[in-house]
């Protein structure tokens, strides 16, 4: 039976160690398919977000059924995972939408990492409520 072609999508900066792990041990099961992880990889270099999505169909997704997010604690400050999960489930005439799946990372469950993005900064974790707030106030 074939190898499916898997794109990998993840914070470079702060999980690559959680996603290599994930890739020994399942890595086999399927060819990954990833953005910027070494030198020879070709980054797309724009501020364009639509040309960005074009080139994540083009490069790394044309041929891909399937795309796994891998949630650490600061994912959601990434725009290039948007980017990525966008164009996953875009459909068009030269890319049909892929599957989605998304996997927490265990260091997401701990919630001690820092996370900035631009000028917000924001400690990784669930929200919590601190009041609850009814129709009578």
């Amino acid at each position: 039976m074939p190898k499916r072609k898997v794109f990998i999508s993840y914070h470079h900066d702060h999980d690559q160690d959680e996603v290599e792990a994930f890739l020994d041990e399942f890595g086999d099961s399927f060819i990954a398919k990833v953005i910027g992880v070494s030198d020879d990889d070709d980054f797309i270099d724009s501020k364009d977000s639509d040309y960005i999505m074009r080139r994540i169909r083009e490069k790394y997704l044309t041929d891909s059924t399937v795309t796994i997010v891998m949630i650490g604690s600061c994912t959601w400050s990434r725009k290039y995972i948007d980017w990525e999960i966008a164009s996953t489930l875009r459909d068009d005439t030269n890319n049909k939408r892929s599957g989605l799946l998304a996997i927490t990372l265990p260091s997401e469950a701990d919630g001690s990492k820092n996370c900035q993005h631009g000028s917000r900064t924001m400690m990784s974790g669930m929200p919590t409520v601190s009041k609850s707030v009814t129709r009578d106030g």
